[in-house]
């Protein structure tokens, strides 16, 4: 029940009814916000449910577990080096007539390389071995002489006679010796107009032609560097040292290691123990030690760096 007071003001008179009013409102809204939140969250999920639906299934990646070692390794840088390295020189003087081999190739042991003009080298070893056969003549002679002597009658042989007939005897068995050494020394320089390699190696260019003079003296005619088997040397920190020595007690001389070509081609190879310094160097406590290794393909090039595995 309302009425106005005395300022004009609208007055609620029933305060009881009004509360219930008021509560019923409160009620009917709270309803009607439940009602919206209700319906939201069932289109919420049945949305999520259609993505879901369209999602396409999950993909599943494979891997394959090895075993593998996990110790750490080191490398160092290594220097290829050649075994055995021959400069051709001439030993007599004459000229060249022939050179018998392609620059860059490979040569053999015993291959022929070079041939000096042997003309005056081999009259020589002629004449040196007639000079032979003339005092092998003496000797002969001598010895007859020196038998009839000792066959004589002593009363018609002087002591004088005897001393001469052995002395010429012994002359001349002299003079067969040094005819012999004089022809050997011939021989040997006809032999030196034929330059043969020494070592199966790689030969590189040819310092003199055919046509050329040369003497002693002379330059290197070519030089020979051995390819299959080569070296590879590197310093070795000494606690890697004597690791590594451990190894070579337990394994024998082998050395199974990975090279680094210049290229970074990688090359896994089985060596041999070859050589070791005498004592650590002090400056950088390191030890210089070299492998031996194959290298049927000359892929390894003496004066190249590598980097070594260890």
């Amino acid at each position: 029940m309302t009425s106005f007071g005395e300022d004009g003001k609208i007055q609620i008179k029933n305060s009881k009814q009004n509360s219930r009013l008021i509560k019923t409102a409160a009620v009917l809204a709270i309803v009607v916000l439940i009602g919206f939140a209700a319906r939201n969250h069932f289109k919420s999920d049945a949305s999520a449910t259609r993505t879901k639906m369209q999602q396409p299934a999950p993909s599943v990646i494979l891997y394959t577990v090895s075993e593998k070692d996990l110790s750490p390794s080191r490398s160092f840088i290594g220097k290829v080096e050649a075994i055995q390295i021959v400069s051709l020189k001439p030993q007599v003087s004459g000229e060249i007539k022939n050179v018998s081999f392609r620059e860059g190739s490979f040569v053999k042991t015993g291959q022929s390389l070079f041939t000096i003009d042997s003309s005056r080298y081999q009259a020589t070893a002629d004449l040196r071995k007639a000079e032979l056969q003339q005092a092998e003549a003496t000797l002969a002679k001598s010895e007859k002489y020196l038998e009839r002597v000792k066959a004589a009658d002593k009363r018609s042989i002087s002591a004088s006679d005897m001393d001469t007939a052995e002395s010429a005897f012994l002359q001349a068995k002299a003079s067969v010796s040094q005819a012999k050494a004089v022809l050997k020394l011939a021989e040997i320089d006809l032999a030196h107009t034929r330059i043969t390699s020494p070592i199966t190696g790689r030969i590189g260019a040819a310092a003199f032609t055919r046509g050329n003079y040369v003497t002693p003296a002379s330059e290197t005619l070519a030089t020979i560097v051995q390819m299959d088997p080569i070296r590879v040397s590197f310093a070795l920190p000494d606690k890697d040292y004597l690791n590594q020595l451990e190894q070579f007690r337990k394994n024998g001389p082998v050395y199974r290691t990975t090279l680094v070509l210049s290229n970074g081609r990688e090359l896994d190879v089985q060596g041999e123990r070859d050589y070791e310094s005498n004592r650590v160097d002090e400056r950088t406590g390191t030890m210089e030690m070299a492998i031996r290794l194959p290298n049927p393909e000359g892929i390894l090039i003496p004066g190249s760096m590598v980097r070594i595995g260890t």
